[in-house]
């Protein structure tokens, strides 16, 4: 399993998603207030994997050993859906507001299509309309972290700049028949308005 573990480690690698989100929050005292929303995420990561393995092959009418070699890349895709609860602590100072936001998002993963080595370390193809044994399941927790730095343009509207990290826990995976989990980081620029 720690093989497996670290190949599949090694074959991973990270790609820009998107996302879009609605959130809406609840003011409990100044300088704390609990929010949630709807976001939906579409991540992308990198599967790039060689395999070699001797071989024989014939060169001047004459058996040679060689060395076969195959090389896989693939970018594998994610839709889900994110509904978080959150709790957000902020400090003022003039326009400027700092925030530190920690909480748990429960998770629908809605897509998930691409490659990867499944338990015997073959490469797979794998898709949500093609079985059941999937790197992820449908539903999943992920524990996140938003630091936030804002700066009120008036009484009701502030420009927003914010950091998101996640840890995906997916538990065991169907695939891998190992226990997977992710990390998923990003950034996002908006306005928020005060009601």
């Amino acid at each position: 399993a720690d093989d497996l573990a670290d190949v599949l480690n090694a074959t991973q690698g990270e790609a820009l998603g998107q996302s879009v989100a609605l959130e809406f929050g609840y003011r409990l005292r100044p300088g704390l207030k609990v929010y949630t929303g709807v976001e939906l995420l579409k991540t992308h990561t990198t599967f790039r994997y060689t395999e070699k393995w001797d071989t024989v092959t014939t060169r001047n009418g004459q058996q040679v050993d060689a060395i076969a070699t195959r090389r896989v890349q693939h970018n594998n895709r994610q839709t889900l859906l994110s509904v978080p609860l959150m709790l957000e602590k902020t400090f003022a100072s003039g326009r400027w507001e700092a925030g530190l936001a920690a909480g748990i998002s429960f998770n629908y993963l809605s897509q998930q299509t691409g490659r990867s080595l499944n338990a015997f370390q073959q490469v797979v193809t794998y898709s949500n309309g093609g079985g059941n044994d999937l790197p992820a399941p449908n539903f999943y927790l992920s524990y996140q972290l938003r630091p936030s730095i804002n700066y009120r343009l008036n009484n009701r509207m502030s420009i927003q700049a914010r950091v998101d990290l996640r840890w995906q826990r997916y538990g065991k995976s169907a695939l891998y028949e190992l226990s997977a989990n992710s990390m998923l980081y990003g950034g996002s620029f908006g306005l928020v308005f005060g009601l």
